[in-house]
């Protein structure tokens, strides 16, 4: 359960919750700057570094063959907390 809890702190930030959201499909970089720079026109590419790094480290997401994907467990916490459908 403390796992569950620290990515749904992590993932109460709506940049980084979009960015799992988007991820649940793995993406590439490029692929989630776009669709994050559709709804915040200011959002650049160190932003999104900083955003991806703060959800590997918290186990929210992993990179894998060039994509980032969203990890299982955050998968669970976008679905129970924030009705996504995953």
């Amino acid at each position: 359960m403390a796992e569950e809890d620290s990515i749904r702190r992590v993932l109460e930030d709506h940049q980084r919750r979009h960015i799992a959201v988007f991820c649940i499909l793995p993406r590439s970089s490029d692929e989630i700057l776009g669709s994050v720079k559709e709804i915040w026109k200011d959002y650049d590419a160190k932003t999104l570094a900083t955003d991806l790094s703060t959800l590997e480290s918290y186990g929210a997401a992993i990179y894998e063959g060039d994509k980032w994907k969203t990890t299982d467990i955050a998968k669970t916490v976008l679905k129970k907390y924030y009705g996504v459908k995953v």
